[in-house]
């Protein structure tokens, strides 16, 4: 990984970014949060075979929106 002044950093590809746009991400900067937690509900009894819905949410919280940079204009 390079380094710099900064400290060190990843190049990872992405398909659906411009190749004349850069995102600087500090993973570190993210966390998960539950929305709702994932519970099982039986819907239906069909012979042998139950029948079962899971609902559950989870989210990607930003602590810090300064943290991260878009730059455009690459070439």
């Amino acid at each position: 990984m390079p380094c710099s002044p900064y400290g060190e950093y990843k190049v990872i590809l992405n398909r659906h970014l411009l190749a004349t746009h850069a995102l600087l991400i500090d993973p570190t900067m993210f966390k998960t949060c539950v929305l709702r937690p994932f519970t099982r509900t039986l819907l239906g009894v069909d012979g042998d075979r139950d029948s079962h819905m899971i609902v559950g949410e989870y989210s990607c919280k930003h602590t810090n929106f300064a943290d991260s940079v878009k730059i455009t204009g690459l070439s």
